[in-house]
């Protein structure tokens, strides 16, 4: 079982797809999402990306029954014991996340990672944000499951990102209290104390929490300067090309004040448009989840040894003949 457990799931859901308000169960309309074209829903799910509503972002993206699916999934993942350490460990997170001195106590916890920063790190950064974004750029071009368009725009935001790490002192105490001081919030704002209580959430509940973990992440960014509002802000989308079912759009945007383009395809299903890429990718995982497990061969999990090495001094080989065995001595 993960450690992370329920916790990281809360995180996954608030970073990848965002989330609803808090205490909210915001859910979009069936019948705007039928109307929408398929420069409309990008843009409708942008809005709700920056909005922090998961639930109308997931509606939005996915068909109907692949969000059943999810939901299906996450009441099966409900019903999974945590282990004692597991519980110890979400426990005590919480606790020291939520307790009346939080604030000063990470940020003493912190002062010496800063320092380390200052004093080695920060000089080297410049080498470790090249080597990092060639890594990266070797890697996209190296992955078969991404398309052209995605691999276009993930290099655009490699770029944008590699300028923005030169450009912010991480070692800013200042910045480094207010950060602190949005994580300690939103942790005291998810009101779970165990993970007996993040277990029990329903996913419209689990949705609601993740929303908060959504905007603590994004306010903490922004703090930085990564202001991920602002590029979902300024999301424009636009039809290139119309056939049938199939359309191919433009989506213009800014990130670190970069103006951004890539153009994608989308596709209509029963009525809505989806992203070509989206749905790609739920069928190969579906058919990663169908594939029955690797099985591995007998012959490597398990080798024989030669019978040079199966014999010790003065020991009799299983196959071989006791009457043909020589006696000691001989």
């Amino acid at each position: 079982m993960r450690s992370s457990f329920r916790l990281t799931a809360l995180a996954l859901l608030g970073l990848l797809l965002a989330a609803c308000q808090p205490d909210t169960t915001d859910v979009a309309d069936p019948k705007a999402l039928e109307a929408d074209g398929p420069a409309e829903v990008t843009e409708r799910i942008a809005a709700d990306l920056k909005a922090d509503n998961l639930l109308a972002v997931l509606q939005a993206a996915v068909p109907p029954v692949v969000f059943d699916e999810f939901k299906a999934e996450y009441e099966k993942s409900r019903k999974e014991v945590p282990s004692e350490a597991e519980r110890v460990e979400f426990a005590d997170n919480m606790a020291k996340l939520t307790a009346d001195n939080a604030e000063a106590t990470l940020l003493a916890e912190l002062e010496p990672m800063l320092v380390k920063y200052e004093t080695e790190m920060a000089a080297q950064l410049p080498m470790f944000v090249a080597m990092g974004s060639g890594y990266a750029q070797q890697w996209l071009q190296e992955d078969k499951t991404l398309s052209e368009d995605q691999k276009k725009q993930a290099t655009q935001m490699i770029d944008a990102v590699g300028k923005w790490l030169g450009s912010v002192n991480f070692a800013d105490r200042k910045l480094a209290g207010q950060a602190i001081g949005r994580v300690v919030a939103g942790a005291r704002a998810l009101e779970l104390k165990t993970i007996e209580d993040a277990q029990a959430l329903s996913f419209e509940q689990a949705a609601s929490k993740a929303a908060i973990i959504s905007a603590t992440v994004k306010d903490v960014l922004a703090l930085y300067g990564l202001k991920v509002n602002d590029a979902l802000g300024s999301v424009q989308a636009a039809v290139v090309s119309e056939q049938a079912d199939a359309a191919r759009i433009s989506i213009e945007y800014k990130f670190f004040d970069q103006p951004l383009k890539v153009e994608t395809d989308m596709v209509r299903q029963e009525g809505r448009w989806y992203g070509k890429d989206t749905l790609a990718k739920i069928e190969r995982d579906r058919a990663a989840a169908a594939a029955p497990p690797a099985v591995a061969d007998d012959a490597e999990e398990f080798p024989q040894p030669d019978d040079a090495e199966a014999v010790s001094e003065g020991e009799v080989a299983p196959e071989s003949d006791p009457a043909e065995a020589p006696a000691k001595g001989d």
